[in-house]
């Protein structure tokens, strides 16, 4: 994270994150065929949904005017990455792909945890930092079982 990014421009880093990740993980559960990594990819970009408004409804005392001119459109992720993480062939790598990509947001919301001000702001970081603590730990239970059923089922539709 730059040392040189307001607390302003790092909330609204976090929010582009959260619209990033939720359009992510949306098309991924679409796409991948494994029911077990379709659910979780679900339950993670629900947890993605309520990150976002959970970052907008707490600092919009903070900086009002982030969060009137926060535009909600989704992104729309890079085809690779949604293929990454759904191709069922691929499951050991979607889930290694999702791992890292959690880690990342865990790291940046420590950070950001421990230079926001607002006490409010604080524990709600405090929360989507436990939120994404159990995202790692839900990928991490996808192990070989679910990614050989994950295999098995896309030689079965192809």
């Amino acid at each position: 994270m730059q040392a040189t990014l307001s607390e302003r421009e790092l909330i609204q880093v976090a929010i582009n994150r959260e619209k990033a990740s939720f359009a992510l993980y949306s098309r991924a559960a679409v796409q991948a065929g494994c029911r077990k990594v379709k659910k979780v990819f679900n339950r993670i970009a629900r947890d993605e949904l309520v990150h976002l408004f959970t970052l907008l409804s707490r600092f919009e005392r903070v900086y009002p005017e982030l969060c009137k001119e926060a535009n909600i459109i989704m992104p729309i992720p890079e085809e690779v990455k949604v293929r990454r993480l759904a191709t069922i062939n691929e499951s050991a790598e979607a889930l290694q792909c999702a791992i890292r990509e959690e880690q990342q947001s865990l790291q940046f919301y420590l950070q950001l945890a421990n230079v926001v001000e607002d006490e409010g702001a604080g524990v709600a970081l405090q929360r989507i930092i436990h939120d994404e603590t159990n995202q790692i730990n839900a990928l991490r239970s996808l192990g070989d079982e679910e990614i050989v059923e994950a295999t098995v089922e896309e030689k079965r539709l192809h």
